[in-house]
């Protein structure tokens, strides 16, 4: 049964049908004679009462059928064996639904189209589409952010125009810290230095040494020194905690000779000079100079690819990173090659992928598209075709083609049939195809017939009607991809209407 249809409560059936035929009166009876008796039916709050004619009687003819009514739409049987009827056969429903069942089917953006079940046990016309929540797209796109670092998800309308289940968050490949997060690391005289992520996820530069202590313990310790007499000096060293020791005995000699110069590394692999004064003692150190422009063994990253300024976000591209490290003389080396990246390439007609990444993929629908669900199945004008289609699936996310046309099931011929080909299957592609009589087996997928012969060999379907009963109604066929899909060559479906 189509998900989508209404199945009525018994009350509402009542209400609906207005007794057993949809019209409103309260002494309907039908006619349901056999062979012993004349009688009738009555219709008692839709549902019919048991027959007045009696069931016993004699028979003359061995072999000899008698037929009576039943049931909503139905009808049994029995058989004449050595003088007497035998027992009823069970009642077989000959309609294709319930009386009072009203089907429903989408249509245009987000409607729906309903149509009743009478008391022939066949559904009446559509009675045209109605929109029931204003309008929509289906296989519409909704993408929002999920993260503080560019990160997206998506959901897409299904055919009955309701949101699917949103995606899973996908993160960019450049994301390298969380909105936030500060990271810090020792610097010079038990200094500390703090960096910080930025808005786009990826590490600020490092700040400035803070925090630093009264001097550097090295190695090698920094060493200061004072005046304690004519060129006579007291010297203290620095501790491990960056604090300066005691100062030590006064000594016969001074710290250097004047005019003496001295050298030390400092910064980001600068240099830093002091000269000797009079007092025999160092003056202070001079500002670093010649620094390079990272510290060594440092790390940097950054966005590549041939998708870049404007493309990495769209169809099957992406950026990729590449990565450099700082050199022992504190200069950046060279970048690495790019890892991860997707660059624009050249469309694949029907494989559903943007491999150019502009926006589009290159696809070659039929003149019968969109026909991919029961609802949107094409419709093909005659009654009883007997006609070929040329269609195709040309794209790899393209899983079903709908077709429908209406038969009517003529008095004579008894044995009439509908016979249907599906043959010019395209080389390397394996398609089936499965007939329906009427729509609401269609969405449920309760096929009359399916051919489902393996790769190209040609598919074929034969269809005898049904007897006693009407076959009139509508008939779909789905012919739908197991693997495989061609833009370029159309197979072939013929179909052979009821004849």
């Amino acid at each position: 049964m189509n998900k989508e249809d209404i199945r009525l409560t018994p009350k509402e059936v009542r209400e609906a049908v207005r007794n057993c035929d949809g019209e409103t009166d309260e002494d309907l009876v039908r006619d349901c004679s056999n062979e012993c008796d004349d009688g009738l039916q009555k219709c008692i709050d839709g549902v019919w009462q048991a027959c007045t004619a009696t069931d016993a009687c004699s028979c003359l003819q061995e072999s000899a059928k008698d037929i009576q009514v039943c049931g909503n739409c139905g009808e049994r049987e029995r058989t004449c064996v050595s003088g007497t009827w035998s027992n009823w056969s069970a009642c077989v429903e000959y309609g294709d639904c319930i009386p009072g069942y009203i089907g429903t089917r989408s249509c245009d953006n987000c409607g729906r189209d309903m149509r009743v079940c009478g008391a022939d046990c066949r559904f009446g016309p559509w009675l045209g589409c109605v929109s029931v929540g204003g309008s929509c797209i289906p296989d519409e796109k909704e993408e929002e952010s999920c993260g503080d670092c560019g990160e997206t998800r998506e959901r897409v309308r299904n055919q009955s125009c309701s949101w699917g289940d949103w995606s899973q968050c996908e993160t960019p490949p450049t994301v390298e810290c969380g909105l936030f997060d500060v990271d810090s690391r020792d610097c010079a005289s038990c200094g500390t230095q703090v960096r910080t992520c930025s808005a786009s996820c990826t590490w600020n530069d490092w700040g400035s040494c803070t925090d630093q202590g009264e001097c550097d313990p090295g190695p090698p310790a920094e060493e200061d020194a004072q005046s304690c007499g004519s060129c006579k000096v007291q010297l203290r060293t620095c501790r491990a905690g960056c604090t300066w020791g005691n100062w030590g005995a006064c000594l016969d000699q001074g710290q250097c000779t004047l005019g003496q110069t001295d050298n030390d590394p400092c910064g980001l692999c600068g240099t830093k000079t002091r000269s000797c004064t009079a007092g025999c003692l160092w003056g202070s150190w001079g500002n670093c100079i010649g620094q390079g422009v990272c510290q060594p063994f440092d790390t940097d990253s950054s966005e590549c690819g041939d998708c870049l300024p404007d493309k990495c976000d769209t169809g099957e591209c992406q950026a990729g990173t590449w990565t450099r490290t700082c050199t022992s003389s504190c200069q950046w080396g060279s970048w690495s090659s790019c890892q991860g990246n997707i660059d624009p390439g050249f469309d694949h007609c029907g494989d559903g992928l943007d491999q150019d990444c502009d926006g589009y993929d290159i696809s070659s629908p039929d003149i019968y598209e969109f026909n991919n669900s029961c609802s949107s199945a094409y419709a093909i004008p005659d009654e009883d075709p007997n006609m070929a289609l040329y269609a195709s699936i040309d794209v790899a996310t393209d899983y079903n083609d709908y077709f429908y046309f209406s038969a009517k099931d003529n008095s004579l011929p008894i044995n009439e049939k509908i016979k249907i080909w599906l043959e010019d299957i395209p080389s390397g592609a394996d398609f089936d195809f499965c007939l329906y009589k009427a729509y609401a087996n269609c969405v449920s997928d309760n096929a009359l017939a399916c051919s489902d012969n393996l790769g190209t060999a040609d598919e074929y379907i034969e269809f005898k009607e049904m007897w006693p009963g009407d076959d009139t109604d509508e008939y779909y066929v789905r012919v739908y991809r197991i693997y495989g899909n061609s833009c370029y060559n159309d197979y072939k479906l013929t179909i052979n209407g009821l004849r």
